[in-house]
């Protein structure tokens, strides 16, 4: 297996913010569009002429929305042990690596802050996307308000499992 370098670290933590706002993007995309969907599917002339089965398997998968925002706390946890993992691989010889470590830290709180702008700026934006965002996706949104601090603490994370193997200990 060969082993990672140093700067693909950075690069996995933003991978794994990019992930994050792409999914929260994508499930109120989803939700958008399953909503306005909706409006068609209960006006009086579709609902007269649609079966009633149609109608009740759509207001059935309702319930799908809130299961999806309980994931989201499960992903960013599953990456971010996937990410610890990774960082055990890397072989540190030398210190000077904590000043990269240091880069990295500042590029990943202002990109992390960036994600977080770009989905409330998307939110913003649309009346429905803010609804859906708040009524729908509460976890979620409270995950990308707090990315830049997410960002923070996987960097620390990953110095702590990065440098901590390679003194024996704390």
């Amino acid at each position: 297996m060969k082993f990672l370098v140093k700067k693909e670290q950075i690069m996995e933590i933003v991978f794994l913010l990019f992930t994050l706002v792409s999914i929260a993007l994508v499930m109120v995309i989803a939700a958008v569009i399953y909503n306005k969907i909706g409006i068609q599917f209960h006006s009086t002339e579709m609902a007269t002429t649609m079966s009633n089965a149609s109608l009740t398997a759509y207001d059935k998968f309702n319930v799908s929305w809130h299961i999806l925002d309980n994931i989201m706390p499960f992903i960013v946890i599953g990456l971010t042990i996937l990410l610890l993992f990774t960082s055990f691989l890397i072989p540190v010889e030398s210190p000077a690596y904590l000043v990269i470590n240091l880069i990295g830290f500042a590029f990943l709180v202002f990109l992390g802050k960036i994600y977080a702008n770009v989905f409330a700026a998307i939110n913003i934006a649309s009346e429905d996307m803010g609804n859906i965002t708040t009524t729908y996706y509460p976890i979620t949104n409270a995950i990308m308000t707090n990315l830049p601090y997410i960002a923070a603490a996987l960097v620390l994370l990953v110095t702590i499992v990065t440098y901590t193997k390679r003194s024996g200990g704390l």
